[in-house]
């Protein structure tokens, strides 16, 4: 069953209303585990941002409703608009309280919390979307990073075979090391394309300014720019806005969308779109977690089928489009070396 947790309160009341924790993921009861033996499991997911943002949060969710229906979850529950540590620190220790197996910190502006709150409860398991630490010594935590260089680089290329004026743009967010990792990615597939292709690069500081975004948007398509990928959430309108503005002046400028498909959101400019799948993430890792396995990394990537490029809708040529099938095959091989967020410093 799914619940939505309004406030942390709420978390925190549950307490109240268990007979028992079940903090412990050993118990033993056949009543506790499916007709395959996993342990079934009481989840809590703490997401940044709201589930309506049509962005990270709206797939964060979508994430959270794929899982539901697994045999081995007897109970998914996440609270949204856990931006602060402070309120995620809170939102984990409440669900933690309130006897939940597994919390799941749905961004990497919690991994900090997490980390340190992990160690105190050792029968919990607790997942962070972040790049597991070098001196890595936790036995009950799962490190989830976002691995989606390899899908930039394929959208580079795509993009610079379908580039009319050789400019293409990126307009990213906060400037991390995933993000520039992603902007250079992209860079290096259009130019193992064509090397002689321009990419136009800024960091508005924001994923959630549509302001910033448009105004940086509309700057490359001044410039030139004719494909734009973005690295935005609420942001993301900004740039579809500077594209079908272009579009209506006569001036064809194609978005790649983040997350989800934005096709529908803006059918005119869409080119295609890096989908982070997280549904498939969480079931990755909590069907680890069910199965005993309480530490350890699955990143979100092109080789767990947790990030792709959505339909192109015959945008491009069909060479191109089997192009970058068979690029993407060759990523997923590891057979292309390209930037990652762990050579950036």
């Amino acid at each position: 069953m799914l619940k939505k947790l309004t406030s942390l309160f709420m978390a925190l009341c549950l307490v109240t209303l268990l007979a028992t924790a079940c903090g412990s993921s050993d118990t033993g009861d056949a009543s506790d585990t499916t007709e395959d033996g996993a342990q079934k499991l009481r989840v809590a997911f703490v997401i940044p941002g709201s589930i309506s943002d049509g962005a990270f949060g709206t797939l964060s969710y979508a994430g959270v409703q794929a899982v539901q229906e697994e045999p081995y979850i007897e109970e998914a529950v996440y609270v949204e608009g856990i931006d602060a540590a402070t309120d995620a620190s809170k939102a984990i220790r409440d669900y933690v309280a309130a006897g939940y197996d597994v919390v799941w910190a749905q961004s990497g502006l919690h991994s900090a919390s997490v980390m340190e709150i992990a160690p105190e409860f050792p029968e919990n398991v607790f997942v962070t979307l972040a790049a597991t630490p070098e001196d890595q010594t936790f036995d009950n935590v799962w490190f989830a990073a976002n691995e989606c260089e390899s899908a930039y680089y394929a959208a580079g290329a795509l993009a610079a075979q379908t580039t009319q004026s050789k400019v293409i743009g990126v307009v990213g967010g906060r400037e991390n090391p995933l993000y520039v990792a992603c902007a250079t990615a992209y860079a290096e597939g259009a130019h193992s394309v064509d090397p002689d292709v321009e990419v136009l690069t800024v960091f508005t500081g924001d994923f959630n300014d549509p302001i910033k975004a448009k105004e940086a948007a509309a700057s490359q398509i001044q410039s030139g720019a004719d494909v734009i990928v973005h690295f935005q959430d609420l942001g993301m309108t900004g740039v579809i806005a500077a594209a079908e503005e272009a579009l209506a002046a006569g001036n064809q400028v194609w978005v790649i969308g983040k997350g989800v498909d934005q096709y529908d959101q803006a059918p005119d400019v869409t080119l295609t779109s890096v989908i982070f799948d997280y549904g498939a993430a969480m079931k990755n890792v909590l069907t680890e977690i069910a199965n005993g396995v309480k530490s350890g990394e699955m990143p979100l990537s092109m080789a767990n089928g947790a990030v792709y490029l959505a339909d192109f809708r015959d945008r491009v040529p069909e060479e191109v489009e089997t192009q970058i099938a068979e690029l993407t095959e060759q990523l997923i091989a590891g057979e292309i070396t390209y930037t990652t967020q762990y050579d950036v410093e």
